[in-house]
């Protein structure tokens, strides 16, 4: 898990800080990578622990993602990468932009496409704050018994 993260922080912070290259030409603004920061201290884990107005992202196998509200991980849904956006949006709306956070949890079975594609949904959608987590010992108990895919 920590290796998925850790490669993410160093694409990001590279892609953030050269320039694109371009064969014989130069490329326009709306096509360079623009990187949406998380605002905020997110060196801490627990940091969005009990916070009610957040969006849970447990990132699992064969392209399926379980997201939930709040802290209730049992009252959670399933979603495809296609699907996801629905449901980022209607939690950013029920929130609020400036309180709402999404916590993106990748599990051992997830791909690194997957976390990268995620992290595109949060840029698609102007999510503010944003943090990477590993899955909480509660999600790794429940998620088994809802899925096959965990």
């Amino acid at each position: 898990m920590q290796n998925i993260l850790f490669s993410l922080l160093m694409f990001f912070s590279t892609c953030s800080l050269s320039e694109p290259s371009t064969a014989g030409g130069t490329m326009e603004d709306k096509n360079s990578l623009h990187l949406l920061e998380p605002t905020g201290k997110t060196n801490d884990a627990k940091e969005y622990d009990g916070i009610e107005t957040k969006l849970s992202l447990l990132l699992l196998a064969d392209n399926s993602i379980f997201a939930y509200e709040g802290a209730d991980v049992s009252k959670g849904g399933f979603y495809t990468y296609k699907n996801i956006a629905k449901k980022i949006k209607a939690s950013k709306k029920k929130f609020g932009g400036k309180e709402f956070v999404v916590v993106i949890k990748p599990t051992k079975k997830a791909s690194y496409k997957n976390a990268v594609d995620i992290l595109d949904e949060m840029t698609i959608n102007s999510v503010e704050k944003f943090h990477l987590n590993d899955p909480s010992a509660e999600e790794e108990y429940i998620l088994p018994k809802k899925s096959i895919f965990f």
